[in-house]
């Protein structure tokens, strides 16, 4: 695509400077490379002073030494460590003995305390007041640039110690005196500059920090009254609240309010309707929860009941055993109680009891020796048979011997 030229004929360089003027500076740096209309206009230090003054606050400092108002600019509003090989995009902290805006672990691989350089400041006695120190506290945590020592521990630049060391040790400490009280004197006026922007910046992001938290109570105290009202809690969930707090500058809070008022209405009743969701997701968890124990209570059950079916089935097995072996202890007590009676009646000596062949003397039938009975009347008195016994359950039967007498 082919580029136009453009122009503006119909403003001249002082209304554009106006215009200008009310931006901030960080918009200055993005137009001075727009055109050289706008290149020509923000030459002069004048727009940049009254940029300055209407962004932070009346009175803000100029520059430092050496440093021109778009690398101010970029200083003081830019985002990210300004060091080329980190990858940091989020640091804001400017460490003004550095003239950078670095990230804590940039700042502490820069940071030389003075007890790591003491013997090359014994050595060469000039190099202290050539290089810009600062104060810092425990832990390596810078504290601020300061012309007036208080006893603190103070800290440089390795990257300016090491450039200094080397010189002064190429000279072996012998350095041009019209360089050096040059240099002394450019170190003193950059401290007394740094030291009055940092604390003049100090200052802006205190007040902003109380506005912030001003703001932020009138807003609670808003939502406090609407119908239903909204509690402090509920209000620091909604993503609006917290853009408006961390982004608004120099608006009232009522023209805040009233811009976000409605966002917040919208953002309320989004997280209620999440709430209700999250509750109908706990109640139906809760649900299908009792579902599977009631279903696991179930299969309990239906197992219990087949374990004691299984057990009825054993035990009507074992009754059933049971009863068997009683009809055939029965039986056989009915045997041996007809053999026992028969043999009462007064068999044939020469006999068996069975009638089938006559008997020997001396044998032994059931347990009695037949040759040695005795007689009564011609029957013989036959002991009872050894191999019987009466069952518990019989005790009206007497022994033969009481019917025989």
């Amino acid at each position: 695509m082919k580029r136009t030229k453009t122009t503006l004929p119909f403003l001249s360089a002082e209304i554009w400077s106006m215009i200008l003027s009310e931006c901030d500076p960080k918009t200055l740096v993005a137009c001075k490379s727009a055109c050289s209309l706008f290149y020509n206009v923000l030459t002069s230090r004048t727009v940049w002073a009254a940029s300055r003054d209407k962004t932070f606050a009346p009175g803000c400092p100029p520059p430092p030494p050496d440093m021109t108002d778009p690398q101010y600019a970029e200083l003081t509003q830019g985002q990210g460590c300004q060091e080329p090989v980190c990858e940091d995009t989020k640091s804001r902290k400017i460490y003004w003995a550095f003239q950078m805006r670095l990230c804590t672990s940039c700042y502490r691989k820069r940071f030389c305390p003075y007890m790591e350089i003491e013997d090359n400041l014994l050595k060469y006695p000039g190099l202290r007041y050539c290089l810009i120190q600062h104060r810092w506290e425990r832990g390596k945590r810078y504290k601020d640039i300061s012309t007036h020592l208080d006893g603190r521990p103070i800290a440089f630049d390795r990257l300016a110690v090491q450039a200094l060391t080397e010189k002064f040790a190429k000279v072996k400490g012998r350095v041009n005196a019209e360089w050096y009280r040059e240099h002394t004197t450019w170190v003193t006026k950059m401290e007394k500059a740094l030291e009055i922007c940092e604390r003049f910046f100090h200052n802006v992001e205190k007040e902003k920090r109380k506005d912030k938290k001003e703001l932020a109570k009138y807003l609670v105290e808003r939502a406090a009254e609407l119908i239903p009202p909204l509690a402090a809690d509920e209000l620091r969930a909604c993503a609006s609240f917290r853009r408006v707090v961390a982004r608004t500058q120099g608006i009232s809070p009522r023209a805040v309010w009233a811009k976000v008022q409605h966002q917040i209405q919208i953002e309320r009743s989004d997280l209620c309707q999440d709430d209700s969701s999250d509750k109908n997701i706990g109640d139906m968890d809760e649900m299908d929860e009792t579902d599977n124990m009631n279903e696991m209570d179930k299969v309990d059950d239906k197992d219990d009941k087949g374990e004691m079916d299984n057990i009825d089935d054993m035990d009507d097995k074992d009754d059933e055993d049971d009863m068997e072996e009683d009809i055939r202890m029965m039986d056989k007590y009915d045997d041996e109680l007809r053999m026992a009676k028969t043999a009462a009646e007064g068999p044939n000596i020469g006999t068996s009891m069975t009638g089938d062949a006559p008997m020997e003397e001396g044998v032994e039938v059931s347990g009695m020796d037949v040759g040695a009975s005795e007689t009564n009347g011609g029957i013989a008195r036959v002991p009872w048979p050894a191999s019987v016994a009466f069952p518990f359950h019989a005790p009206h039967l007497a022994h033969p011997h009481h019917h025989q007498q």
